[in-house]
């Protein structure tokens, strides 16, 4: 059973799961999603920790580039 917690993260999750899946990628479009939100977050736990703005963009630029791979 999910807490509050599990919860939120499922709701973060279901979205790119969807687009994943609408882009073509239906096998393996939880893995990807896991993969986008655990990056984000992961990301967010860091430029907190470090105080690091560029550090963000940096990231944000390279999940772009990752995710424009998978354009139709």
């Amino acid at each position: 059973m999910l807490g509050q917690a599990g919860r939120l993260f499922a709701l973060f999750r279901t979205w790119p799961r969807e687009q994943f899946a609408l882009l073509g990628q239906a096998e393996q479009a939880d893995e990807l999603a896991m993969h986008v939100l655990a990056i984000s977050q992961g990301v967010a736990v860091m430029a907190n920790a470090f105080r690091d703005e560029a550090f963000i963009q940096r990231e944000v630029d390279r999940m772009r580039d990752w995710l424009h791979t998978y354009r139709k």
